[in-house]
């Protein structure tokens, strides 16, 4: 998956930005506190110095991870072996580039101690130890994703491609994978507690009309000529998008609600999500359709 490998790439760029903001800061706080001491120029100084970069050393693979895993588990994505040997030799990569750089800026200011080779010396055995940890943090990745895909049971993207239309680029881009996963997730509940599972089939189908309201605006592309009417309807298609989005949070929302006691279940909410709802089919010609589909839903909340 393309765009979800770009999605992670990112933010661990992102990520990895902000580890060397904190590096930086980290740096300017030790030269400040040796300054005040009048000891900027000290080997004390450098070997703080040497532990900061130590510790940007040890974040990086365990944070880039991290994002790995919480984004593939998001998306219920496996790590291919393609991408997993790309990672290490990336992340292998990183470490001699921070590690070159760290030399050329500070071997120098070894050199009035004594300390040029051994400070030589100890970056090597730091590589060492920081590419023994790339590759348990790897490890521990793939570990964690074989457990925890393999013991899950989310819908995956491409299903809910399959059921609803909706392609795996627009489910990335408004962010509706985890509120679909939650309703799946929560109807399974409720099936188990013996609610209609007809109403419950009901809801997807309104979901799968609504997603071909959207891509009927869509394919009503003026000609390229009408800058005007482009803009508008550009304006639509954006509109229908926002649409979708927000009735699929407001039936994860009822979901919700659903599965709770009735006397625990808050009528403000399932009030104002309905509504939004209404609000979300307003104007649509085949709005009747969809909340046709979706009213039995809402009468189980309210009984």
């Amino acid at each position: 998956m393309e765009d979800l490998d770009r999605k992670i790439d990112a933010m661990a760029r992102e990520k990895l930005y902000a580890l060397f903001e904190e590096n930086s800061v980290r740096l300017g706080k030790i030269n400040i506190r040796y300054t005040t001491k009048n000891q900027k120029l000290s080997l004390e100084r450098l070997n703080d110095v040497y532990g900061s970069f130590e510790r940007l050393l040890r974040s990086i693979p365990k944070e880039l991870f991290n994002i790995e895993k919480k984004v593939r588990i998001k998306y219920q994505v496996p790590l291919a072996e393609d991408r997993r040997q790309r990672l290490l030799t990336e992340l292998c990569n990183e470490v001699d580039r921070i590690l070159n750089k760290f030399v050329a800026d500070y071997q120098g200011q070894y050199a009035p101690f004594g300390e040029a080779d051994a400070f030589i010396e100890r970056t090597g055995q730091s590589r060492a130890a920081a590419i023994v940890q790339v590759n348990l943090q790897m490890d521990k990745l793939v570990e964690s994703l074989n457990r925890e895909l393999g013991g899950q049971e989310k819908i995956a993207p491409q299903r809910i491609q399959e059921l609803y239309g909706i392609d795996e680029q627009t489910q990335l881009h408004l962010r509706i994978v985890d509120p679909i996963q939650n309703i799946h997730t929560q109807f399974d509940a409720l099936r188990s507690r013996q609610v209609d599972a007809g109403v419950l089939d009901k809801i997807h189908q309104g979901i799968a009309r609504m997603v071909q309201i959207g891509k009927k605006v869509e394919a009503d592309l003026p000609p390229s000529h009408m800058v005007a009417e482009r803009k508008a309807w550009k304006m639509k298609v954006a509109k229908e998008a926002v649409d979708l989005k927000q009735m699929i949070l407001c039936l994860d929302a009822l979901a919700g609600q659903l599965l709770l006691p009735k006397d625990s279940r808050n009528l403000e909410v399932v009030k104002n999500n309905w509504r939004r709802i209404e609000e979300s089919l307003a104007g649509k010609e085949a709005a009747a359709e969809v909340l046709t589909c979706i009213q039995p839903f809402y009468t189980l909340l309210e009984h």
